[in-house]
């Protein structure tokens, strides 16, 4: 026979394991994740003006030298 605390702890269980697979398996939320967030799928650069896009010639910063340590 199973007693309470048995009971209680396998319905905890399945619960949730259906709440994570239902979060985890949402259509949306894994369309979401696809690092398409707050923009639309058919959204291309070609699309934005030219004054809206990033300038791809840009050099990135240089790196700051740091002078070599000695070990010891």
């Amino acid at each position: 026979m199973v007693n309470a605390f048995e009971a209680v702890t396998a319905a905890v269980a399945l619960i949730g394991i259906g709440v994570s697979l239902t979060r985890t398996l949402w259509p949306f939320r894994a369309a979401d994740e696809l690092g398409h967030v707050g923009t639309s799928w058919f959204d291309h650069e070609e699309d934005r003006a030219l004054q809206d896009r990033p300038d791809a010639g840009r050099n990135d910063p240089p790196i700051p030298h740091r002078p070599l340590r000695p070990r010891g």
